[in-house]
């Protein structure tokens, strides 16, 4: 849904970069064909051209450095289906960076779940 609403705008978008953050611990998105398959509807609402990936796949306070690192090999598959490059890896800041020659993205969680505690 909000990507028919960027798609309004796709007119008069000319000179952009879109990037797509993927999770590849998602229910939806496991294995990058299906991740494929899911930006493919994403691009075409939105009428923009994809131009690069995020690798952004974590389990919140469970991740592991194992689950960044497959993460990031999903993604560099993705994008070899897709013929953009990944642009840059995030990885929970508590973990050591992953080993990559891309920008690293350390993130550190903000939200508060009060059903977590």
């Amino acid at each position: 849904a909000g990507a028919v609403v960027i798609g309004q705008f796709a007119p008069d978008m000319t000179d952009y970069d879109c990037w797509a953050v993927v999770n590849f611990a998602r229910p939806t998105t496991p294995t990058p064909s299906a991740a494929a398959a899911e930006l493919a509807e994403i691009v075409a609402a939105s009428r923009l051209r994809l131009t690069g990936l995020v690798s952004n796949t974590h389990l919140g306070a469970a991740t592991t450095r194992a689950d960044v690192a497959a993460g990031l090999a999903a993604a560099q598959e993705l994008a070899a289906l897709l013929h953009v490059p990944v642009a840059l890896a995030a990885f929970p800041a508590q973990l050591p960076a992953p080993t990559t020659a891309l920008p690293l993205l350390p993130i550190t969680p903000r939200l508060q779940r009060p059903w977590a505690d």
